[in-house]
């Protein structure tokens, strides 16, 4: 690629030769033909703002120039400007960030994530690891460590329910600040055994002072082996410790400008897709596959995307081109962070139903119910997986969920006694600790639990056409009258269960087995779930129908 980079930013400069010629130049050098591709990035907005008006001053008129800017709101000045291209560098890093170095493991339980900074780039990896790692209606858990809270109260205040987000105000010393890290970690309580595959914390370091950076996060590898460091740095060639990720935030802004990076919504998607075919999934292996099967390298890990079959890259190419299409249909948006709803996308079963006719639409499959399914657990996981590719979700102005957050959290505590009679009738058949514990001494990840099973329940509903409605007297549908769809929702139920299970990390649990091989005592925990539900929505003014 050959192009201009118009502004004081060497390390910029650097990161474009490396995939093409690249020079800098004044905006007054530029000439009337501007030299091909045109970037504006300086040491500041300000400056950004400056060199951007010279330039395109100076160009005709169908030249389009792009504009790297520090933060979100001085780019969106130019988002309506046809001759702009905008990036948000703190979005940008800290998305690429969060992807290579993610806060939630697939196969583990990992310790809460842990952002060490002092500005833009921090509140942005909060940002990025919230909405694309976070369980719609389950609050992520996130530790943020700095001298100024100013940045961690911003995403408080726009995450809202979203994120259980826990201050420490550190000095921004190395062995402080490591010392401070292993606190947390000690803090928090890992899965018993059988019950999950403890992992330490992901800890994403982004400072002012790279220097300073780099040296926490050398401390932090020492101090607490088995956490995932990463460091956001300006210089490239910048020294860490070997179990240490750094990250230059000038190749991922040369990557984003140029367009040389990886397609991170195809690579999400493929990266799910694979989870959802793996080995161990023999319980929640899709009934009808909607796509050929991903390639995998001899460990056994995902193959890179270019070495995939062109059919399947055909197909999920095919879904991530009309995904803004598919998202609309389930009254979902893509935006920017600054769309960022703080309220967590719950989607209705309508919703879901609607989103996956559009999914077997674009792969060409009829309606059938297996087909259905599968279309049904992808358009669940879809918001997601949008903003795991830095697409943020969110819901047209002026949307009102039927089933909101808080009336989830009025709803769990009530669906754990429903779980506690089902022990007492059934003489606790799944031998559970948790049939004898209250509701205020469950874990954060037990609470989930529940909170997951109202949540997930849309997607039963929805492969029976039904809905939720709010209405002001709201009638408890008749399930009693039908024990065979009782039947059919409880298995729903259970394959919904060790969906959870599994990418929480708890692939092995005793109960993950095909619903036929399930004592029918065992089965009963999912029907009282079923039967409870209808009466708890009806509770909070949402009927059935």
């Amino acid at each position: 690629m050959v192009g201009v980079l118009v502004g004081d930013a060497p390390a910029l400069l650097d990161a474009l030769r490396d995939g093409g010629e690249w020079v800098q130049k004044a905006p007054c050098e530029l000439g009337e033909a501007g030299g091909g591709c045109i970037v504006v990035a300086g040491r500041n907005d300000a400056a950004v703002v400056r060199l951007l008006g010279e330039t395109l001053t100076g160009l005709p008129g169908d030249a389009r120039v792009t504009a790297v800017f520090a933060d979100h709101p001085v780019a969106r000045l130019y988002a309506s400007d046809p001759r702009v291209e905008i990036f948000a560098a703190s979005s940008l890093v800290a998305q690429q960030v969060v992807r290579e170095n993610p806060p939630v493991l697939r196969g583990q339980v990992a310790a809460p994530p842990i952002v060490i900074g002092d500005g833009p780039t921090a509140r942005e990896l909060v940002v990025a690891a919230v909405a694309g790692w976070g369980y719609p209606g389950d609050p992520l858990s996130v530790h943020c460590i700095g001298v100024d809270e100013g940045w961690a109260q911003a995403v408080h205040k726009a995450a809202g329910d979203r994120v259980a987000l826990c201050w420490s105000e550190v000095t921004l010393t190395p062995g402080l600040v490591a010392r401070r890290v292993a606190d947390l970690t000690g803090e928090w309580q890992p899965p018993p055994p059988g019950h999950g595959v403890a992992a330490g914390p992901t800890v994403l370091v982004a400072l002012d002072d790279q220097h300073v950076a780099l040296a926490i996060g050398t401390e932090v590898v020492r101090a607490l082996p088995g956490s995932r460091v990463a460091v956001v740095v300006d210089d490239a060639s910048a020294p860490g410790e070997q179990e240490m990720v750094v990250i230059s935030r000038p190749r991922v802004l040369a990557a984003a400008v140029t367009g040389c990076r990886e397609d991170p919504l195809r690579r999400a998607l493929l990266d799910d897709l694979a989870w959802v075919c793996a080995e161990d999934a023999q319980v929640t292996a899709p009934p009808a596959p909607l796509f050929s099967r991903p390639r995998r390298d001899d460990a056994g890990s995902v193959a890179g995307w270019d070495v995939q079959p062109t059919e399947l890259r055909d197909q999920l190419s095919r879904l991530a081109e009309q995904l803004p299409q598919v998202l609309a249909a389930g009254n979902v948006l893509l935006g920017d962070a600054q769309d960022w709803d703080a309220q967590p996308i719950i989607l209705a079963p309508g919703e879901l139903l609607a989103m996956a006719e559009q999914i077997l639409r674009i792969r060409g499959i009829g309606d059938v119910s297996e087909a259905r399914l599968t279309a049904l657990e992808l358009a669940f996981r879809l918001p997601r997986l949008a903003a795991q590719a830095g697409k943020i979700p969110h819901r047209p102005a002026g949307y009102r969920q039927v089933l909101g957050f808080e009336v989830v959290e009025d709803l769990a505590p009530l669906l754990h006694l429903a779980y506690q009679e089902t022990a007492l009738d059934t003489s606790n058949a799944t031998e559970s600790p948790l049939a004898q514990v209250n509701w205020c001494s469950l874990t954060d990840f037990q609470k989930g639990m529940n909170r997951a099973a109202i949540i997930g329940s849309a997607i039963a509903w929805a492969m029976e056409s039904l809905d939720w409605h709010a209405v002001e007297s709201p009638v408890v549908y008749p399930l009693g009258d039908d024990p065979e769809l009782v039947e059919r929702l409880a298995e729903l139920e259970h394959r919904r269960w060790a969906q959870h299970q599994r990418i929480n990390g708890r692939p092995q649990r005793t109960w993950m087995q095909p619903w036929d091989q399930l004592t029918d005592d065992v089965k009963e925990y999912d029907r009282r779930v079923v039967r409870a539900m209808p009466h708890l929505l009806a509770h909070a003014g949402i009927e059935i129908a």
